[in-house]
């Protein structure tokens, strides 16, 4: 059993306070570790290159319980280009919108076939035991949890 998880995040700001916040909520016992006991994780994060540098270490514990992987934006098509590009002209009162909205479409075409998907936003905190509670309604026949 797979589950792929999604989160784009991006701007020391933001990273800072996911790391701080979502993904530790996330590494709680009864979150992430307790998924990996029972199925395989893949992490996927989008984001920019300038902003790589801000996760440091802590993607070592996040290494821990799931395959990590980073996907930049300067390597997501967009229109006649790629994501990056379209962020630098945006209307920064959208921007965060359409980058959500792109990087889904983008997550959902990675998807491998069986696999859950699992779209968490950068500010999402995740109670203790939620993605145990998620995984025991996927064998039960769930289809979408919300």
């Amino acid at each position: 059993m797979r589950y792929d998880v999604f989160v784009t995040v991006w701007g020391q700001d933001f990273v800072t306070k996911y790391l701080e916040f979502s993904l530790a909520s996330q590494l709680m016992p009864g979150n992430l570790p307790a998924l990996a006991a029972e199925a395989d994780i893949h992490y996927h994060i989008d984001t920019d290159r300038a902003s790589r540098d801000y996760f440091g270490s802590s993607i070592k514990k996040l290494a821990e319980f799931a395959e990590v992987h980073f996907h930049n934006y300067d390597e997501i098509a967009y229109g006649g280009g790629n994501l990056q590009q379209a962020i630098e002209n945006s209307d920064p009162s959208t921007v965060k919108h359409n980058v959500q909205r792109i990087t889904a479409q983008h997550m959902l075409s990675a998807l491998e076939k069986g696999a859950a998907a699992i779209l968490l936003d950068s500010d999402f905190i995740i109670a203790d035991g939620s993605l145990a509670r998620l995984h025991d309604l996927r064998l039960a026949g769930k289809r979408a949890v919300m």
